[in-house]
């Protein structure tokens, strides 16, 4: 049985579970809803949500680093 929910879904074929891949669509999901809101003249809030996504990005490169050494 795979476990399924936010931060836990099956690689494919590996039969290993990813948290990166839920995390990796929901920093791309939060870029594109800073160009919504930019577009919608809310810089601001454009900006802010960028900021999360690369800090959400950072720090999976950072966990995925660390599991490796």
């Amino acid at each position: 049985m795979v476990p399924r929910g936010l931060f836990a879904r099956a690689v494919q074929g590996c039969g290993r579970f990813s948290p990166l891949i839920e995390l990796e669509d929901l920093a791309a999901r939060w870029r594109q809803e800073a160009e919504i809101f930019r577009t919608r003249g809310a810089e601001q809030q454009a900006t802010m949500l960028e900021s999360c996504a690369e800090d959400l990005t950072e720090g999976m490169r950072s966990w995925h680093f660390t599991s490796l050494s």
